[in-house]
């Protein structure tokens, strides 16, 4: 077993060394090779145990595909390996069920089970007067789930988002203070401006604000800041923020806002460390000048006895 899992990251490791000499493309297909050896392995022992060996092997491809790449780079070619590691580990997402909004696409696995859940939980971050998804889907979870959602600008928001659920009139990121935000502050506009807000810090509007539980499951997230996520990748990173604070997210719906420099750092490090930790898979990408992303935790027990097990 473990002379087999020395031979992987000999294979890892020469992948790296051979793309610093020749370009990404030939280091998708090294991927390719990678991953077939390790597919190829007779041993069912010689890799630690998964609840699905594909959720293993894609995460193992984006880890690969991005791993000599510094870190600003990831966002340019994030594209590119998606569709390849899509097409080397196929995966289902026929329970996948699309909701379009104004403007865009989230999607959402309903559970496996709905009479066994009773304490679901969904939280929106960041309204932007549009509240077409959480409709659908109150109409759908009204008995099960609990809603919650936050945004700076009350005007319209306070109103559409009060009949689904709780209304927290601030903005949420990754720590406690008054800082700009840009927001989209007139409904019938489609720019957005720059205006001072409260902002409150993720894990205690989760604890203090929301009031959920710790060891609460955070069945599905839709979050979309206006470049306020950058700054709060790091709390899903295994043995983090939230982790620490004991909330576990399911689903996540996240957009990245078209970055500058410095985001795009943060965003390679990101997808970088989500495909090591092997936690979230995602799905659905989108690219237009910012990137849509689709995550289903396939790790946590709850998360994967709930939506994932025999789906994806």
């Amino acid at each position: 077993m473990a002379a087999a899992r020395n031979l992987v990251l000999v294979i890892i490791a020469s992948v790296a060394v051979i793309s610093l000499i020749f370009n990404v493309s030939y280091l998708y297909e090294t991927a390719t090779a990678t991953l077939n050896i390790v597919k190829g392995q007779n041993c069912p022992t010689s890799l630690p145990s998964y609840k699905d060996e594909r959720f293993h092997l894609r995460s193992m491809c984006y880890h690969i595909s991005f791993y000599q790449l510094e870190d600003i780079a990831v966002w340019d070619h994030f594209q590119e390996a998606a569709k390849h590691c899509e097409s080397v580990i196929s995966l289902k997402t026929d329970h996948m069920t699309a909701y379009q909004n104004d403007d865009e696409v989230k999607y959402h696995m309903d559970p496996i089970d709905l009479s066994q859940v009773k304490d679901c939980s969904i939280v929106t971050l960041g309204i932007g007067h549009d509240v077409t998804v959480e409709k659908k889907l109150k109409e759908k979870f009204h008995e099960q789930c609990k809603f919650r959602g936050a945004d700076p600008i009350t005007l319209v928001n306070e109103v559409i988002y009060k009949p689904i659920g709780e209304y927290f009139p601030f903005a949420v990121g990754n720590d406690t203070r008054v800082e700009v935000t840009n927001v989209k502050e007139d409904p019938n506009s489609g720019s957005y401006t720059y205006k001072n807000f409260t902002h409150v810090e993720f894990v205690e509007f989760l604890r203090d604000r929301a009031k959920m539980a710790k060891g609460k499951v955070i069945d599905q997230l839709l979050l979309d800041i206006e470049y306020a996520e950058f700054a709060m990748l790091d709390y899903f990173y295994l043995n983090n923020k939230l982790d620490q604070a004991g909330y576990t997210v399911c689903q996540m719906n996240g957009e990245f806002h078209n970055p500058n420099e410095n985001q795009k750092t943060e965003f390679g490090k990101f997808i970088k460390q989500i495909a090591k930790d092997e936690r979230y898979l995602f799905f659905h990408f989108e690219f237009v000048s910012h990137i849509r992303l689709y995550f289903v935790n396939v790790q946590d027990d709850r998360c994967y006895e709930r939506y994932v097990k025999g789906r994806i």
